[in-house]
């Protein structure tokens, strides 16, 4: 746990793989303790870049909550679930959302909505939704995401940040654009209050910076779009593989920005950040 927390994957993943291998040997397949163990291993497989590794395992780990565990146990729960967001990282979009949307059912009837592995799939499920062009059902679980986090976990600041934005992110395809800029400033508010300056707080500098534009108000947008991608810049070694694209839709924003304003030199000088940034596994062909 102590690697996970520090982000040591590499050492997490040798961890859980002894663990998984003397689970087996001692408790066998049928144990649930063996089935959250490759899911421990899944993730840190995940974390490291392996997603189609981590898809494998969590197939077969599914595989065995079906032939000896009711799948509203809580490792079955979090199966369906990862196997739901790594799928949808790996570009298979509808597989994806139809194990996120079991995960949430399920996870609704076992442990309620407020729970906070209920609301990490919530949180993907409508990020789903929000990519799929369902824009109505990702706005409505956002909303409800974003209500549990502040009533349930206020003091929880990196998550309250995430909802806040992938709401906010929303709005903006939605042209909702003076409340996307609402959330967004108090976003940066919490990371403020709570001494963040990861990621995460440039992340929503950029996306502050994107509303603005669509504001048409350039003199402020351009400058915080830009200082979010400089800070994403200087974090990305930091950055887990399923965040990496936040910071390419960002430059996205950014390159698209410059070439609308004929800045030809900074379009291709973000370009260049964008065409070096860590390769995500795709989808089969």
């Amino acid at each position: 746990m102590c690697c996970k927390k520090m982000g040591r994957w590499k050492e997490a993943l040798d961890i859980d793989n002894r663990v998984l291998v003397l689970r087996l040997k001692v408790l066998g397949e049928s144990h649930p303790f063996t089935m959250a163990s490759m899911n421990n291993k899944a993730m840190a497989l995940w974390k490291i870049g392996q997603l189609k590794d981590a898809i494998a395992l969590l197939e077969d780990a599914l595989r065995l909550h079906r032939l000896y565990q009711p799948l509203d146990h809580p490792s079955a729960l979090r199966c369906l679930s990862y196997l739901g967001m790594a799928y949808f990282q790996l570009g298979e979009k509808e597989k994806g959302t139809s194990y996120l949307s079991e995960a949430l059912g399920k996870q609704t009837l076992k442990i309620g909505r407020s729970h906070k592995d209920t609301l990490l799939t919530m949180g993907q499920l409508a990020g789903a939704y929000a990519q799929s062009g369902q824009l109505e059902k990702a706005d409505g679980l956002q909303r409800e995401v974003l209500d549990l986090r502040l009533k349930v976990a206020p003091k929880d600041a990196n998550a309250l940040v995430a909802a806040q934005t992938d709401l906010g992110r929303t709005l903006i395809q939605e042209h909702k654009m003076k409340e996307a800029e609402s959330l967004f400033v108090s976003a940066l508010q919490v990371c403020k209050e709570s001494n963040n300056s990861s990621w995460t707080y440039y992340y929503a500098t950029s996306a502050l910076g994107a509303c603005l534009l669509e504001e048409h108000k350039v003199s402020e947008g351009e400058p915080l779009l830009r200082k979010g991608c400089e800070g994403m810049q200087q974090k990305i070694d930091n950055m887990q593989p399923e965040q990496v694209p936040y910071f390419a839709q960002a430059l996205d924003r950014l390159i698209l920005h410059y070439n609308e304003s004929n800045k030809h030199d900074e379009m291709r000088k973000w370009q260049a950040v964008k065409d070096n940034l860590p390769k995500i596994e795709a989808a089969k062909k």
